[in-house]
């Protein structure tokens, strides 16, 4: 979808030609059909920050390891989280 309207908009397209693929209706039909091939993905700024694809099991272990560290420390002290 992008690079079709890249494509168009190279092509030299008016913005009424480009309003039907850049407005959004052909991505939210595709998206509530659960086509994410052909539809536009909305994400932040953020995405910019993702640097790696974890599991949901290695990140609750990271949890756990750093509130295991940061008990072990003199630094912070939580009775309720202590994990030995």
């Amino acid at each position: 979808m992008i690079r079709h309207g890249l494509d168009m908009e190279g092509k030299g397209a008016t913005l009424e030609e480009l309003l039907p693929v850049i407005a959004g209706e052909k991505s939210r039909e595709a998206m509530s059909a659960g086509d994410i091939d052909n539809s536009l993905l909305p994400c932040g700024q953020v995405v910019g920050l993702v640097h790696e694809i974890t599991s949901i099991g290695d990140v609750i272990k990271g949890l756990v390891d750093d509130i295991a560290a940061l008990n072990a420390s003199s630094h912070w002290k939580c009775g309720r989280f202590i994990i030995k």
